[in-house]
């Protein structure tokens, strides 16, 4: 095993006894530390200047968490730690509530110590089979030499009151593939949020640029702070350097620019842990094998969802140290697998047998560690749509209740195309017909509610109404009405009435959206005046959100209203309106 990733073992607790700090409970025996392994230590301290930088007699802030990304400590009453780092690790804190670490110019949190003392590999270029084809887009260097240990890695932090009730935003996947996308981005979702007043953080799931164009991290993060608060992040699969030797490279450029893949936060009452559980089998071979030398492209390699060792042993270290009943928030870019809404099977028929066994046995394990918690959500990217899951025993989470799974919908939609508005900006219709959009997530000591705003449309657009406009009165009699209200689920409530009389119950029914599979029908044809193209072997997802009901036996000649009202789990009330016709006889 490569011994940058290896386990290691665990500093002795009468070590760590004789200079004050704790060290959480082993769970088991690990690997030997690698040859390169050291000890850092450092302080934790309180950030009075605002200058991030440790003064003579700056006080030390005692049991904040510190990680090297396996094993988890608390500061002592100096707020000093102590820990084993080898060349590779990320050093980085665990912000607690009530504090905030400075920010770099891009809004990214500056909370971790990348150690590369000599840089990153530099094979991650050169020593791959087929590397003189490539287009040296695909090439990026990493970090660059950190050189030897300090003396004292130090971390600031700075006293920041924070409410027990405060508002996120959530960003799907954004997989920006270039300058013009970025700018549909900009004009079509940051724009909203110049400023936005009451935001805490925002969240983003991964996939924050397409296929390996890690160069854009920088226009991207740049964009993203004109938002004018934080960004915490998580990579996904299309940030990751697809020219890479091992799984733990393959993120290099990420660690590099964000800092660790899988680590945690605290704000207020909450407690974040974010993981990123993207594991990629090594690049093995090119897209075109004859290309020119210079302008090749790395074919897509295997990805499936999961942790390595470390990772998780972090991820059991951390939930040691939240209490039972803290609210926990798990962010990650790949989906978990719960059970079908319709048939309660587990499984999902658009993935491979081997991507459902990883996903399941991920999500098996990390249901497990959270069992016995009555405040959790987890929230995901990645599938391009927006669904809710209620997890329980049946993937391994014991309760109380069940478990929210939130998989969100990505600022993308399908990708940057679609229909152009006025402004030349695409629609970015998702696959299950949701507008492109993101969410505002708010959470209070014990409870939280989501929010979908559609890009470019007014917050109350939050479903798309389909009946036939024109009837004759013979089609009328059962004629069938859908809804799709856009972050419903079975848990909603949805029901329609004719011209103000009673109201008649929906039936959830996930299904594909009509709007979408005329879209993705129409741009394939060469004649589209659409004005971009899907790919064409796009078809519609099953949209969890699709509601349906019938008109009544008769209605007499003229127009009618039509009126939806939808109810979502969190008591949160949406109507629609809409007009159809029925012909004289």
């Amino acid at each position: 095993m490569d011994p940058m990733i290896t386990r290691r073992e665990m500093l002795k607790s009468t070590v760590a006894a004789g200079i004050g700090l704790v060290l959480l409970s082993p769970l088991g025996s690990l690997a030997a530390p690698a040859e390169t392994s050291e000890i850092a230590t450092g302080m934790v301290f309180e950030n009075s200047t605002g200058s991030g930088v440790r003064t003579p007699g700056a006080r030390g802030i005692a049991g904040v968490l510190v990680s090297n990304g396996r094993d988890v400590v608390r500061t002592d009453a100096d707020g000093r730690y102590r820990l084993s780092i080898c060349d590779g690790d990320v050093l980085f804190i665990i912000k607690p509530s009530g504090w905030s670490t400075p920010m770099t110019g891009q809004h990214l949190p500056r909370f971790y110590y990348v150690h590369r003392p000599n840089g990153s590999p530099q094979y991650l270029a050169n020593d791959v089979p087929g590397a003189d084809l490539l287009n040296p887009t695909w090439f990026y260097k990493g970090a660059a030499p950190t050189g030897s240990l300090p003396a004292s890695v130090d971390f600031a932090l700075r006293r920041s009151p924070e409410p027990d009730e405060f508002t996120t935003i959530v960003f799907g996947d954004t997989q920006v593939s270039h300058d013009k996308q970025i700018d549909y981005m900009a004009q079509g979702t940051v724009s909203e949020l110049l400023n936005a007043p009451g935001i805490a953080f925002g969240i983003s799931v991964g996939d924050l640029v397409n296929v390996g164009l890690l160069h854009l991290f920088g226009p991207l993060n740049e964009l993203q702070a004109k938002t004018g608060f934080p960004w915490y992040t998580l990579p996904g699969n299309h940030d990751q350097n697809l020219v890479t030797p091992n799984d733990f490279l393959a993120e290099e450029q990420y660690r590099t620019t964000y800092g660790p893949t899988v680590y945690a936060f605290e704000y207020g009452p909450v407690s974040f842990l974010m993981i990123g559980n993207v594991r990629r089998t090594p690049f093995a071979k090119l897209e075109k094998p004859d290309a020119p030398p210079g302008t090749g492209v790395p074919a897509p390699a295997p990805y499936h969802c999961g942790l390595r060792d470390e990772q998780w042993h972090f991820v059991e270290q951390y939930l040691q140290t939240v209490p039972t009943n803290r609210q926990l928030v798990i962010s990650m870019h790949m989906d978990m697998k719960g059970p079908d809404p319709k048939t309660g099977s587990v499984a999902d028929t658009l993935d491979s047998p081997e991507s459902i066994n990883h996903t399941e046995a991920f999500t098996r394990r990390l249901m497990g560690l959270i069992s016995g918690r009555p405040h959790t959500l987890s929230i995901s990217g990645h599938t391009h749509i927006n669904r809710h899951l209620f997890f329980g025993s049946e993937v391994g989470f014991a309760g109380p209740g069940k478990h929210h799974h939130f998989n969100t919908i990505c600022v993308r939609g399908a990708g940057y195309r679609g229909m152009f508005n006025e402004l030349q900006i695409p629609s970015c219709q998702a696959e299950d017909g949701v507008p492109a959009g993101y969410s505002y997530v708010t959470f209070t000591k014990d409870s939280y509610r989501i929010r979908y705003k559609a890009s470019r449309h007014p917050a109350d657009y939050q479903m798309n109404v389909f009946v036939p406009a024109v009837m004759h009165p013979q089609q009328v009699v059962g004629t069938t009405v859908l809804a799709n209200v856009f972050a419903s689920s079975e848990r909603s409530i949805v029901k329609m009435r004719i011209n103000g009389g009673a109201w008649e119950p929906m039936t959830f029914n996930p299904r594909a959206d009509p709007s979408i599979a005329w879209v993705m029908n129409e741009e394939k044809t060469p004649t589209s005046w659409l004005g971009s193209k899907y790919n064409p072997s796009d078809t519609p997802a099953t949209a969890y959100h699709i509601w349906e009901g019938k008109l009544p036996g008769s209605l007499p000649e003229g127009t009618h209203t039509l009126e939806i009202e939808a109810v979502d789990m969190f008591r949160q009330r949406d109507t629609k309106a809409t007009f159809f016709r029925v012909l004289a006889a």
